[in-house]
């Protein structure tokens, strides 16, 4: 005879009740279940990261993911979830003050949504994150490259593997995902217009999610480049041929990527990003701003349509 559980749920509809009843029924018939009074905040999110994130894009997994575990598990991981406080929520916001505003904030939002979920399916009566107190946003102030700083950035590419991929990148304002997912068939030399409708996946999610996903925002766009990105993209496709000839037999681009490895393969968004930032640092740009990620820019205003890069 099955395990037997005594429990009781609440809805705003038969629909709903019956939803959570099925769900119980499935999580105790493959053993994960856990009486609610019992579940801790980190099994908790163990469940509700497994569980309750298949629909979100697999960079948000991985920085939901990363922050659990990296912040949120070790502070309240063993606190039981019916035993969570409002002030114990508080108190871990408060001892995040080593953090910038703009991380405390979305450590946070992580938990209120985790929480939240555990709130619709009468695992907790209340969000004990609901009230929290955090820090004043910070505003970011963008300062563009000047034209001096552009030209010391471009020629300390010049040459090198990035070379086109950061030329594009600074007079297009497309975000690093996006330009290591384009492929030839987005880019349209007769009009003069690059459509991004995808970005590459991280690595780490390859193997369950594919190499591409849909944009950040979820909507494609097009973009009028200027006829400085279009001679970059030919000297790339030029080094493709180049890059295939010496590959031989080993040469497999069967994505048609734009930017691909000396193999023809996907490049690696961490290790891009790492490249940049020593090309930063050989021309003096450490001390330069990035909005809404490591290595993104601004552009000086007679670029108009550039704003921002690499992300």
């Amino acid at each position: 005879m099955g395990k037997q559980v005594q429990c009781s749920f609440t809805g705003k509809t038969q629909r709903e009740v019956r939803e959570k009843l099925q769900a119980t029924a499935v999580a105790v018939d493959a053993g994960t279940y856990t009486e609610p009074s019992r579940l801790t905040v980190g099994q908790w999110l163990d469940i509700w990261t497994r569980d309750y994130l298949g629909g979100s894009k697999p960079r948000t997994v991985e920085i939901y993911s990363g922050n659990i575990k990296k912040h949120i598990k070790p502070a309240m991981g063993a606190v039981k979830l019916a035993e969570l406080h409002p002030h114990t929520v508080q108190r871990f916001i408060n001892g995040l003050s080593g953090l910038s505003p703009s991380s405390i904030r979305l450590i946070y939002k992580i938990l209120h949504i985790a929480l939240e979920k555990a709130v619709e399916l009468d695992y907790i009566p209340r969000n004990p994150a609901a009230r929290c107190v955090l820090p004043k946003a910070e505003q970011e102030e963008i300062r563009p490259l000047t034209d001096e700083q552009t030209t010391s950035l471009l020629n300390a590419a010049k040459g090198g593997e990035l070379e086109s991929l950061i030329a594009v990148a600074l007079f297009t304002g497309c975000r690093l995902s996006e330009l290591l997912g384009l492929t030839w068939d987005a880019v349209d030399f007769e009009s003069g217009t690059i459509s991004i409708d995808k970005q590459l996946t991280p690595t780490k999610a390859r193997k369950a999610h594919g190499l591409f996903s849909t944009p950040k925002n979820g909507k494609p766009r097009t973009i009028t480049a200027a006829p400085a990105v279009f001679s970059s993209l030919t000297r790339q496709k030029r080094r493709l041929r180049e890059l295939q000839l010496k590959a031989g037999p080993l040469w497999d681009n069967s994505y048609n990527l734009v930017f691909a490895l000396e193999d023809g393969g996907p490049f690696n968004q961490q290790s891009v990003e790492h490249r940049f930032k020593r090309l930063l640092a050989a021309v003096g740009l450490e001390g330069v701003r990035f909005h809404d990620g490591p290595v993104k820019i601004g552009l000086n205003q007679k670029h108009p349509t550039a704003r921002g890069a690499l992300v």
